[in-house]
């Protein structure tokens, strides 16, 4: 078998894709079950916004590093969500509830929470763009982890608490960096 040129995606790229975009948005719905409980039900929705905004950040970041190796920054930014998605859940858990700084301590919430997005996008954007003659392929990719990990979320949180499952995730995610 040949090896993939830079140009190619290997087929762990578009396994990577799919575990990516399934952990990106079970990260996603993960948040809003957490953010309903320890804040208020509203802020549930800012889980969503803060995904978007992640996301296209990474993509704005992704422009930035054009002469990069896509192989390479596939698997650094496929970990670097990991381990963002851990740590900064983690990080969270530790701001206090503080009436009189309230708008500072959310706000910290909220970037901790957009991190992990940021990296995630960064994937999800080489692989669609770094690959031109692939995109149809990958970008069914990106489409069945996002589906699967929808339709994942539910009998995830019957059976294990959100948090505990934003830790399972983060595995997953593990696994995307290393394909």
């Amino acid at each position: 078998m040949v090896a993939a040129g830079p140009d190619e995606p290997k087929r762990s790229t578009y396994i990577g894709l799919f575990l990516t975009t399934l952990s990106l948005l079970q990260f996603e719905l993960f948040l809003t079950r957490i953010f309903s409980v320890t804040m208020w039900y509203h802020f549930a929705f800012m889980a969503i916004s803060l995904a978007m905004f992640g996301l296209a950040a990474g993509a704005i970041f992704v422009e930035l590093m054009k002469k990069r190796e896509a192989h390479a920054m596939l698997a650094n930014f496929g970990l670097l969500f990991a381990l963002t998605s851990a740590i900064c859940f983690a990080a969270q858990l530790y701001i206090p509830v503080d009436p009189e700084k309230e708008i500072a301590w959310t706000a910290l919430a909220f970037i901790l929470a957009a991190i992990p997005f940021v990296f995630g996008g960064m994937v999800v954007c080489v692989a669609l763009t770094r690959f031109p003659r692939h995109t149809g392929a990958l970008y069914a990719a990106d489409l069945a982890g996002s589906a699967a990990g929808c339709i994942l979320t539910i009998p995830i949180l019957n059976h294990i608490h959100a948090p505990t499952a934003v830790i399972l995730n983060a595995g997953i995610a593990a696994l995307s960096g290393c394909h």
